[in-house]
Parts: C-alpha cells; sequence; structure tokens
C-alpha cells in the first residue's frame, strides 16, 4: 500500500537521532503496519549524556506512538531500541514501557535472558537484548527466539511467528 522513511520530529532543542522505515501491507482484508526502528545508542560515559540519551529514546517512541495512531488494527514495531528492561542503567527509562502502556505485546514475553541475547557480550560487555519486536492486533504461535549469526550484521536476528486474534 505504502512505504517511507520518516526522521523523527524536533522537540524543543532536542532532534532526536535517526528516524523510522516503515511498510504498509495489504493481504486479502487485512492492512498491516510494519514499522523498523534503530533508536539512539548508548555512547555517552557520563550519567548527563546517558540521561539524555534515554530522552532522545524516549521522544522517539513517543513520536512512533502518534504515527501509529493513524494506522490499521495490526501494527508490528522491531528493531534496535538500544535499551532494555534488565538493567539497571536503564531502570528510570520508559521507552519499552510506553509501548506496553499502548497495547503492544512483547515477542520475548516470559522468555529468559539466556535465550534472547540479541547482542553476545563482547569488549567487557555482557550479554544484552537491545533488539525487540512488538505488536498489535496479532498473537503469537511461539514466543521470540534469537537467530544467532546473521552475517549482516553484529546483532542477532528476532523471529516470532504471529497470526490474526
Amino acid at each position: 500500500v505504502s512505504a517511507g522513511f520518516e526522521r523523527w520530529k524536533r522537540k524543543g532543542r532536542l532532534v532526536p537521532a535517526r528516524g523510522y522505515a516503515y511498510a504498509v501491507l495489504k493481504t486479502g482484508q487485512t492492512t498491516i503496519a510494519c514499522y523498523c526502528v534503530h533508536l539512539k545508542a548508548n555512547r555517552s560515559n557520563t550519567f548527563k549524556g546517558q540521561q539524555q540519551d534515554i530522552y532522545n529514546r524516549e521522544v522517539a517512541v513517543e513520536q512512533l506512538l502518534v504515527a501509529t495512531k493513524e494506522r490499521p488494527d495490526r501494527i508490528v514495531i522491531a528493531g534496535d531500541f538500544n535499551t532494555n528492561l534488565d538493567d539497571a542503567a536503564w531502570v528510570s527509562e520508559a521507552s519499552l514501557r510506553r509501548l506496553d502502556e499502548n497495547g503492544y505485546a512483547y515477542c520475548f514475553q516470559g522468555v529468559p535472558m539466556s535465550r534472547r541475547v540479541t547482542i553476545p557480550a563482547r569488549k567487557g560487555y555482557p550479554d544484552v537484548t537491545f533488539d525487540y519486536l512488538f505488536f498489535k492486533g496479532f498473537r503469537m504461535k511461539t514466543p521470540g527466539c534469537v537467530v544467532a549469526g546473521a552475517p549482516v550484521s553484529d546483532h542477532n536476528a528476532v523471529a516470532v511467528t504471529l497470526f490474526d486474534e
């Protein structure tokens, strides 16, 4: 139906890094909107910088939620969120929680950390889950899984089988 790329919009003095790609697909009578995100990385080594990175991601997610309001009932949001629910460094961050609060299900619900590592430990950093797939208007056939060793990225791929509610 349509596809494109949008940069995040300015909010005050902040212009969030990057943006999102999207595609709206139609199969039979079903319309599905798919969004691919890559939110602000954690490049800051100071507390203030880390808080700015968190705010950058939160603003981006809020803008994404506005963009999806006008879309069909079936929506997939996936990509590198550069945050997780396991690490105390991001305990105050609301990015992922805002998706949950707005009716999006999380493909790794109930999956132990050992089975959802999207970036394996390296250079002093522990295993982490930064890549997610959120969805609305579907049910999961099986929980999300990680496909290790994709030759196109230093991240492991995330896979999940969804079906109509």
